[in-house]
């Protein structure tokens, strides 16, 4: 109850986009973990529209689609996050995550290869890659 006083406050700032971004941003990560997918969606569509190039909204956004079984959707969210920040771990891990479970394993361990890159010192991430890349070729055979 807090959180969504405090985001609200920031999302009735008018006149500073920035802040109304990071209010609508907060309050649908709020939502969306006490599983109230709809009130998310709509906030993190009301922040993409004040701020196309929000990062933050668009892998909120994929989140939500994600927890809806919407996992092209929820792709689509993080890849156009990606195409905005190129280093967002978040994004990668996101869309791996939804990668893999479309059983899309090429794109799952291009996107881990991309977090190595970023975290190059993770051994739970080096150790994600290879049991991924381990389901990939079984699931050659």
């Amino acid at each position: 109850d807090q959180a969504l006083l405090t985001y609200d406050k920031l999302t009735n700032l008018k006149g500073d986009k920035r802040a109304q971004v990071v209010g609508l941003n907060g309050k649908a990560l709020v939502h969306l973990s006490l599983d109230h997918p709809d009130l998310a969606q709509r906030q993190v569509k009301e922040a993409i529209a004040l701020d196309p190039f929000s990062v933050k909204a668009r892998e909120i956004m994929g989140n939500v689609l994600q927890k809806r079984g919407d996992l092209r959707g929820a792709i689509d969210s993080y890849t156009g996050g990606l195409r905005i920040g190129r280093s967002s771990y978040g994004l990668y891990n996101n869309r791996a995550l939804a990668y893999k479970k479309l059983n899309m394993y090429s794109e799952c361990v291009a996107d881990l290869e991309a977090l190595t890159r970023l975290k190059p010192q993770d051994k739970v991430l080096a150790e994600r890659l290879a049991k991924v890349k381990a389901e990939s070729k079984a699931q050659t055979k």
